[in-house]
């Protein structure tokens, strides 16, 4: 008994293992992102973040001088069949400008949005 227990635990391991490397040289990860009012609307592959219910994302200005700022971001939706997640990030300490947005986690995801 212990040892299907045993083998079970090793094959799930194994698995999560093979996911994992999959997720890293999947496609781009970011696959739309706008802004509006200074909420981002962001489109995120949700197998890079393990289908996350909450976020924190980091803007960075694009010529790197600057300040960088959190926003705070929360699913609002599943889409294509679970394959992509929709965010809303409350971006309301940055200033409008183009950003380098990242999200850290297991798998970090880099992208580019403009701040309106």
């Amino acid at each position: 008994m212990w040892r299907v227990l045993a083998g079970i635990v090793i094959a799930l391991a194994v698995l999560l293992i093979v996911v994992s490397v999959i997720s890293s040289f999947s496609s781009a990860a970011i696959t739309y992102a706008d802004s509006f009012n200074k909420t981002i609307v962001l489109q995120v592959d949700a197998s890079r973040i393990f289908y996350a219910d909450k976020l924190t994302a980091l803007l960075r200005p694009i010529g790197g001088d600057g300040e960088s700022y959190k926003a705070e971001c929360r699913r609002a939706l599943l889409r294509g069949g679970f394959r992509y997640a929709v965010f809303l990030c409350n971006a309301t300490q940055a200033p409008p400008g183009i950003y380098i947005i990242q999200i850290e986690g297991l798998i970090p995801i880099e992208g580019v949005v403009v701040v309106r």
